[in-house]
């Protein structure tokens, strides 16, 4: 029989390490005889990196993986250092999927607030002046990022085997708890009325445990399976994105285009915290912080909707790292894609509830 590791092991690997068919670049280039603007693609778990960001777990090294945590956020601080110092460029625009758009949270976080853990990027040869130039360029771009990982604990499989093992130690706990005849004292009588209050009473006191055991489940399996089965590298204590996201309220000013899937497959499907990272990244930059819902494709699957969007969004903001292989839009559509896609954080919080609902 697998051991506990080797069996979330197997889990993850048949679902965190399916490759995106999206490419890794379809519709992007260094872009139309611009010099002084760049294009960089920060990839899912799943795929293979390129001449710019190959992640330390690529392609799907579960055994090695560090997901958003530190060694990936210097990888990706120093394909961004390269950019916009060693060459030059004045503005980047950025795509990002999956773990590859946790790590840009994680990395733009640290890049904001440098002096508040200098140290981190020890090892990485970044300064505070290059972390200036680095964001300085980025909201002069542009920033895409889809189906973001924000945290462990939004993978699918890790939270279904949670709830299982959760299950299983709350029929132990109750088990016992019958057992040990705890209950015996609330009822004065006999025989098998006696007996059925008795499990009736352990089944309640074991439903009110549920949430606390649960808890407790997913923190095992965060801080404890996760990092053996990643050889360490993966570090239960870095930030999250979903809360390094938080302290970027304010300080992205480039255009911005979210997209999350409906259906995910991978991750959870929208929720809450869906919202708050809209939210974050919109605050302060609403009129040109756009996100999209799509009802086809899943995690790692192509959707039409993303593909129309982008092609609107690239031209909206005339992003020419990119648009040269995009058919041109109209000001009509145009208009149309940024009424549609800006809506109020009260707006997205019922597209969201609402879509999965129905």
């Amino acid at each position: 029989m697998k051991s506990p590791n080797k069996l979330v092991a197997s889990l993850l690997m048949g679902m965190l390490t399916v490759s995106s068919v999206y490419p890794a670049d379809s519709n992007a280039g260094e872009g139309s005889g611009v010099e002084s603007r760049g294009y960089l693609y920060a990839h899912g778990f799943g795929e293979d990196g390129d001449s710019r960001v190959t992640f330390p777990d690529a392609p799907g090294k579960l055994f090695q993986a560090c997901f958003y945590t530190k060694p990936a956020v210097h990888t990706l601080a120093k394909a961004l250092k390269k950019m916009a110092v060693d060459e030059g460029k004045t503005a980047i625009d950025i795509k990002a999927r999956s773990c590859g758009g946790g790590t840009l949270i994680n990395c733009l976080d640290k890049f904001f607030h440098y002096d508040d853990d200098p140290n981190y990027f020890d090892g990485a040869d970044i300064t505070a002046e290059d972390a200036q130039a680095i964001v300085t360029a980025i909201n002069k771009g542009s920033l895409e990022i889809t189906v973001p990982f924000l945290s462990l604990r939004k993978v699918v499989v890790l939270n279904r085997l949670s709830t299982i093992i959760s299950c299983i130690a709350m029929v132990g706990i109750c088990y016992n708890l019958y057992k040990r005849r705890l209950f015996d004292s609330v009822f004065k009588t006999d025989g098998l009325k006696k007996s059925l209050g008795n499990i009736a009473t352990t089944m309640i006191a074991g439903y009110a445990c549920r949430p606390i055991v649960q808890g407790i489940c997913g923190k095992m399996l965060n801080y404890i399976a996760m990092p053996a089965i990643t050889s360490r590298n993966y570090n239960p204590l870095h930030k999250e994105p979903i809360d390094a996201v938080e302290c970027l309220r304010g300080l992205i000013k480039c255009p911005v285009l979210l997209r999350f899937c409906k259906q995910d497959g991978v991750l959870e499907n929208p929720d809450e915290d869906t919202v708050r990272f809209y939210a974050a990244l919109r605050d302060g930059n609403e009129e040109k912080t756009h996100v999209i819902l799509t009802n086809v494709g899943g995690h790692n699957s192509y959707s039409h909707e993303l593909n129309d969007a982008e092609a609107l969004w690239t031209h909206t903001y005339n992003i020419s790292s990119r648009q040269h292989k995009y058919n041109p839009s109209s000001e009509e559509a145009q208009n149309a894609f940024i009424k549609q896609n800006t809506p109020t954080i009260e707006e997205f919080r019922f597209r969201v509830f609402y879509q999965i609902i129905k």
